[in-house]
């Protein structure tokens, strides 16, 4: 037995018809897929806020869509917030493509820098002068030692963004979150199917804040990275790690 009449299917996959070929610009340059991809997570959106149904202005699936639904309902909608992988700054820049095998300069620079920031971490922060775990020092010397930190991988990145291989970088932090994030597309060939080519895909912009480091791509994805510390305990070097977050808005 059908949990629901034909009729009802009808009615349903007509109003999804309508959807998918709503007449406005920007909807119609989005390729079929992601269309698809941002309805279901309007439906998951529905189904984590039952509030949101009910809301007056919110049209049920039976009465037609209008702009003035679809403006009211996107209006509601939060960016994406995935999380990635936490890595250390060392392999950040590994992803980009900067390492031995490929950038060996580049790569021997940003290695001293770090080398640089760790010495003085050192002369500043050892036990002749009772440092012994990053929990005794002041809030302040804990932030901008992170600041600090983050400060000098921001401005190497920023120095070399035009060497970093934005598509290997892209695709190791993503890894199989690809699949489920909106970006847009791109004719490459005439094919719209096709997502930006390496002449075309490219970082937009590197924003630095304290401890966050922001790398904006030019299709609608952001990497929120935040630096913290993996361990109270002072030793020889920093140990920092990233937390990244994946900002997608559509």
């Amino acid at each position: 037995m059908s949990l629901i009449s034909s009729n009802i299917k009808e009615k349903i996959l007509t109003n999804l018809n309508d959807i998918i070929n709503f007449q406005d610009n920007t909807w119609n340059n989005l390729d079929t897929e992601i269309k698809f991809k941002i309805i279901h997570n309007l439906c998951n959106l529905l189904k984590k806020n039952s509030n949101f149904i009910t809301q007056p202005n919110i049209t049920t699936i039976t009465q037609p869509i209008t702009q003035t639904n679809i403006t009211t309902i996107a209006q509601t909608i939060p960016s994406t917030n995935i999380p990635l992988k936490n890595l250390r700054p060392k392999k950040l820049i590994q992803f980009c493509g900067i390492n031995k095998q490929m950038n060996s300069e580049i790569y021997d620079e940003f290695r001293k820098n770090i080398i640089n920031v760790n010495r003085d971490f050192r002369t500043n922060y050892n036990s002749n002068n009772k440092n012994y775990c990053f929990a005794n020092l002041s809030k302040n010397k804990y932030e901008c030692l992170l600041n600090n930190y983050n400060y000098n991988i921001y401005c190497f990145l920023l120095k070399n963004i035009n060497i970093i291989n934005y598509k290997y970088f892209y695709s190791n932090l993503l890894g199989e979150n690809q699949q489920i994030i909106f970006c847009e597309h791109k004719k490459i060939n005439n094919s719209p199917n096709k997502i930006f080519s390496n002449n075309c895909f490219k970082i937009k912009q590197i924003n630095y804040k304290d401890k966050f480091l922001n790398i904006e791509f030019n299709n609608n994805i952001s990497l929120q990275m935040e630096l913290y510390l993996t361990s109270e305990k002072i030793t020889n070097n920093i140990p920092a790690k990233y937390k990244i977050n994946l900002i997608n808005i559509f």
